[in-house]
């Protein structure tokens, strides 16, 4: 029995390939004009999403405000927290200093290179650039661990 969709006259248009496949067959699931509905339908749900989350996000924003800056006893609680972060403050800051300071300079400096070394061969130079940046930012504000030029060790 022959196939219908196949053609065995050479002086026909289409190729065996164009039969058997069919338009859209590449994933796409919206017409072959490309004005698909299919698709269209996961843009708009995305965007009602965000809208909804961006609306939550105000009115939690508005709430806070209300309770916190508003209200005595939002007041007190925000006080209260900050009152117990500043009592292990002194503690907590001669651990972390402790710490940041075991970071060298040249160590420091050989990683941002390392970093953008991978981020070069990949062939992404904003990374990289982006890397330098950032530890350099840090380094010289002293959030690098001390490795700063300026920077005084004990």
């Amino acid at each position: 029995m022959k196939d219908p969709g196949r053609t065995n006259d050479n002086s026909s248009s289409s190729s065996w390939s164009e039969v058997t496949t069919p338009r859209g067959s590449d994933g796409y699931r919206g017409s072959v004009d490309g004005r698909g509905t299919k698709g269209q339908g996961a843009a708009r749900r995305t965007v009602a999403v965000g809208v909804a989350l961006g609306l939550v996000s105000v009115l939690s924003l508005v709430a806070v405000i209300e309770v916190f800056l508003s209200e005595p006893g939002g007041q007190r609680i925000d006080e209260t927290a900050l009152r117990g972060a500043r009592i292990g403050q002194g503690r907590i800051m001669e651990q972390a200093l402790a710490t940041l300071h075991l970071v060298s300079g040249v160590g420091l400096v050989l990683a941002t290179l390392a970093i953008a070394l991978v981020a070069a061969l990949r062939r992404r130079l904003d990374l990289a650039l982006a890397a330098v940046a950032i530890v350099g930012a840090g380094t010289t504000t002293g959030a690098g661990g001390g490795a700063g030029v300026g920077a005084a060790r004990d």
